[in-house]
């Protein structure tokens, strides 16, 4: 049985990310995504899904990784009025998947 998913908080993000160590890796991803079929990358158009009685809408962007074995999806929920709420427009969630067995 696969293990639950772990939530992790911006706050831990911030503090074990750091942007001198992300530059290189980015930059790998993104020239393999350039490479089209080579790279390994497939990353489809994000998908947008309306919820138009709050006036606002979910996005979706799924991506593959061969040569980093990485699976994941953002979703991105966008809700303009949430600002007079006093709440984030945006709040993306990263799911990560184990590439091999689809498991979160």
């Amino acid at each position: 049985m696969a293990n639950p998913p772990k939530f992790i908080s911006k706050e831990l993000v911030q503090q074990v990310l750091k942007m001198e160590d992300l530059i290189p890796v980015i930059e790998k991803a993104m020239g393999n995504f350039s490479k089209d079929e080579e790279g390994g990358v497939d990353q489809p158009l994000r998908n947008f899904i309306p919820v138009k009685e709050h006036k606002g809408f979910l996005g979706s962007m799924p991506g593959y990784s061969a040569q980093d074995n990485a699976l994941a999806i953002k979703l991105l929920p966008f809700f303009p009025n949430n600002a007079a709420k006093g709440l984030p427009i945006r709040m993306a969630t990263i799911v990560t998947f184990e590439p091999s067995n689809g498991s979160i």
